[in-house]
């Protein structure tokens, strides 16, 4: 990567909001992970699957204000890192959703996160991202509608910043343009 800059950046309409509504997550181990995305001015425009064949995606959707992703640029003498961290919050809790939880805390995660502009944006798929911490939220002590539910945090660090997947990462093609390679799971508790 070069260290010189061809263009500048102007100063863009005031449209873009922030914060986080949804994340979509396959295993980090699943033989249709992605294992390479092709990116074009920014933005991905195919990805490779580690079994050339489509993989499932399940979608978490995320309670509104309370979730958040961030990335930290981290410099040193021997290169660049991007630090990525994102803390989900979702409320509702039955036996069910325990079992989820405890299965997405255990799990190594290749992590999409979709903004409040419906944009989706991988996190570091090379390494991966784990769940290193969170808590059991049991917020209140006698007020009935006081929130119940998970919070998780996930980290992870890559070389490049979160891939941007656009607005609709199931229209993803494999490199040879042919077959659309991420489906979303319909799935819910």
């Amino acid at each position: 990567m070069s260290c010189g800059i061809t263009t500048g950046k102007a100063v863009l309409c005031q449209n873009d909001v922030g914060g986080i509504d949804q994340i979509l997550l396959i295993s980090g181990i699943d033989e249709h992970r992605i294992i390479a995305v092709t990116v074009a001015s920014g933005v991905a425009t195919n990805v490779t699957t580690g079994s050339g064949d489509v993989g499932t995606w399940y979608q978490i959707d995320l309670d509104k204000y309370q979730s958040n992703f961030n990335q930290t640029i981290v410099t040193s003498d021997s290169g660049v890192a991007y630090q990525q961290d994102l803390e989900i919050v979702c409320r509702g809790v039955q036996g069910t959703t325990i079992d989820l939880f405890e299965d997405i805390v255990a799990g190594i995660w290749q992590i999409m996160v979709r903004d409040n502009n419906g944009i989706y944006y991988l996190m570091d798929y090379k390494r991966n991202v784990r769940c290193t911490g969170g808590s059991f939220i049991h917020n209140g002590d006698t007020a009935l509608s006081d929130p119940i539910g998970f919070t998780l945090q996930f980290s992870g660090m890559g070389l490049v910043p979160a891939i941007n997947m656009t607005a609709a990462p199931t229209g993803l093609q494999n490199v040879a343009g042919t077959d659309e390679m991420i489906e979303i799971s319909s799935a819910q508790i």
